[in-house]
């Protein structure tokens, strides 16, 4: 499920993009791309995760969940085979997440209307378990995720902290 404006969900499945109200059927949005991931930011909706094309992310018109332009793509190849494994909104940045990298969209408004950079060297192998907890203060909120070599990461958008502690076995 995905906040849209105006109280209106927008609900990503393996069969297709659907709207809801709150009341009546979730009707579909028979122009959005099938994709595992969902992301509403600065008025657009992503889709990542497409069948065919998994480090590209196609994008909606500006305030406009229901149409497609076929040019409004994001490339996010890496030449080692990876594919993207998730998509998280954090201190007004969009952050697409694969097994071994991290990439930043930044906005920009005019032609072209987003940047894309590899910001991180390492990745997250799942969607579901990256997560922003807010850490109060100056840090703010962050995005928290297991990297692919089983490490914690903490991610405020430019710095990343490694979490690196030893586990012991007991031997009973």
């Amino acid at each position: 499920f995905a906040d849209w404006q105006s109280g209106r969900a927008l609900i990503n499945s393996d069969i297709g993009l659907y709207t809801y109200t709150g009341t009546g059927n979730a009707s579909v949005v028979s122009a959005a791309p099938k994709g595992k991931f969902l992301a509403i930011w600065k008025e657009y909706v992503f889709m990542a995760g497409r069948i065919g094309t998994p480090n590209q992310i196609r994008y909606s018109d500006l305030s406009d969940y229901t149409t497609w332009t076929a040019g409004n793509t994001l490339n996010f190849d890496t030449n080692d085979g990876d594919v993207i494994t998730g998509v998280r909104n954090l201190k007004g940045k969009l952050y697409v997440f694969k097994r071994y990298s991290v990439h930043r969209i930044s906005y920009l408004g005019s032609n072209p209307t987003f940047q894309v950079d590899q910001v991180l060297g390492m990745g997250c192998p799942s969607h579901y378990c990256i997560k922003e907890v807010d850490m109060g203060g100056e840090i703010g909120s962050v995005l928290i995720f297991p990297t692919t070599d089983k490490k914690l990461a903490i991610f405020d958008g430019y710095n990343v902290q490694i979490v690196d502690r030893k586990s012991t076995r007991l031997n009973s």
